[in-house]
């Protein structure tokens, strides 16, 4: 098996669990976007740059940012308090758990075909 999570095959289930160290480097990205959001949109003149000249696009950009990134920082933290698996397949279905909006129980009526894709190499 191929990545970097846990994997446990228990009476005929399998379950995946999240990784906490990707939750917890997810957590500390987001704080400092969050941070670095703030503080363009509180002091926007720091961040004036020949690139950057419009210290109210840096200001509307750090709000944006701090709402952004701080609802990413909630789902974030609600996952790493969850318990729950990850991803559980078994004879009712695929349960996921893995984000903040997951759909819970897939059914396998409701499932049409499973195949295998490879995303990145």
């Amino acid at each position: 098996m191929e990545g970097n999570f846990i994997l446990l095959i228990m009476n005929d289930r399998i379950i995946i669990l999240l990784s906490r160290k990707k939750l917890v480097l997810l957590l500390i990205a987001g704080v400092v976007f969050v941070i670095i959001g703030y503080l363009g949109a509180v002091k926007p003149e720091d961040f004036v740059s020949p690139f950057f000249r419009s210290s109210k696009l840096i200001r509307i950009s750090g709000f944006a940012g701090v709402v952004f990134c701080g609802v990413g920082v909630i789902f974030i933290l609600w996952k790493l308090l969850d318990n729950k698996p990850g991803l559980i397949i078994d004879e009712f279905g695929i349960t996921d758990n893995s984000n903040a909006t997951s759909v819970g129980l897939i059914e396998w009526k409701d499932i049409t075909k499973v195949e295998k894709k490879v995303v990145v190499n």
